[in-house]
């Protein structure tokens, strides 16, 4: 599979600054706020605006003794950065890709726990929270694509006529990466519910699953969301900027991210990766390996790289297969990689 790059075209410039500072893509960056009481949640979207965020998830399944209309209205007018309402029913991680601090198995059942979240109560009234949240005008909703023509059927004209808020409509995969044609048939389905932006949330088994979410963004013709969970998902977060992705995931510098869940936190995203510079034509390199979390390479490169001005990004690469690696991420756009491993008499290392 050959990797190309493109955008969506959205409402931010793709070159805005002048400088190191300027801003070559359009993707957002988004932390999903998992607070417990309705104060904590504000805390922690200020904290995330500080951190440089472009907006937030509120997570209402996080949230202890939820008062519906109450709680949402508090969030809504006091929040100070737009955000996506979310109420997920209780199951694996979900999309935002964080729980709220617990385990569980991801069963579905009869109050649609199969996106993940903490809420085990009634459907209708999980779904009356998002009717709610677009009621008091939050900008964008996340809807679960299973119930998402029963959601949209469920909207009156008045209100179809009077909201402003984007719908997104989202499926995650706990297991693995499909192939390309089932995901085509996924983005399309999904789009022809009547999502206004599309969110695929699938999980690496391999390194070279990333390649077909990206193949995915930079086909989509409508907004999308297409992440890839897992260690092995990193680069997915980091590159949909350079694949046209409507926002990545990262989390707050002050909250230890969940295990396995692959996303790095707002300041690497920005500091370490220099999200906002990357664009269509960046070029990747990365260093290859497994394990590959305590490689310091990624800090050397991209310093080095912001210091000369090279158009580039250096990744950590979690890879099992040195030879499907490179087969699948072909492209010039791919131009460099360091392989190192861990042998019983030490550190062996090779570029190529």
């Amino acid at each position: 599979m050959i990797l190309t790059s493109g955008y969506w075209n959205l409402e931010t410039p793709l070159e805005v600054g002048v400088g190191e500072n300027v801003r070559r893509n359009s993707t957002l960056i988004c932390t999903s706020i998992l607070a417990k009481t309705v104060d904590e949640m504000l805390v922690q979207v200020r904290e995330a605006k500080k951190q440089g965020v472009d907006l937030v998830e509120l997570r209402l399944d996080c949230l202890n003794n939820f008062n519906l209309h109450h709680d949402l209205e508090a969030l809504l007018k006091h929040t100070c950065l737009p955000t996506i309402v979310t109420f997920r029913g209780k199951g694996r991680e979900s999309a935002g890709e964080e729980n709220c601090g617990s385990e569980s198995n991801g069963e579905v059942d009869q109050h649609g726990n199969w996106e993940g979240g903490q809420y085990d109560g009634d459907e209708g009234m999980r779904q009356s929270a998002l009717h709610i949240a677009m009621e008091l005008g939050a900008d964008y909703i996340d809807v679960e694509y299973k119930v998402a023509d029963e959601f949209f059927k469920s909207i009156d004209d008045d209100e179809k006529e009077l909201t402003k808020t984007t719908v997104i409509v989202s499926s995650h995969n706990f297991v693995n990466t499909p192939s390309l044609d089932e995901l085509g048939g996924l983005l399309a389905s999904i789009q022809a519910v009547g999502a206004d932006i599309v969110n695929i949330a699938t999980t690496a088994v391999d390194i070279t699953d990333n390649a077909r979410i990206m193949q995915l963004l930079t086909y989509s013709q409508v907004p999308m969301i297409g992440v890839v969970m897992g260690e092995k998902g990193l680069m997915s977060r980091i590159l949909s900027a350079k694949f046209g992705g409507f926002l990545t995931y990262a989390t707050l510098e002050c909250r230890e991210s969940v295990p396995g869940l692959g996303q790095s936190t707002i300041k690497d995203l920005l500091d370490l990766y220099t999200f906002r510079q990357i664009g269509a034509d960046t070029k990747v390199l990365g260093v290859l390996g497994n394990p590959i979390s305590h490689s310091k390479s990624p800090h050397l490169y991209n310093a080095a790289f912001k210091s000369v001005g090279f158009n580039g990004v250096y990744l950590p690469l979690l890879v099992d297969s040195v030879s499907d690696f490179l087969e699948t991420y072909s492209s010039p756009d791919f131009v460099g990689y360091k392989y190192i491993y861990w042998t019983i008499k030490g550190l062996f290392d090779g570029s190529f």
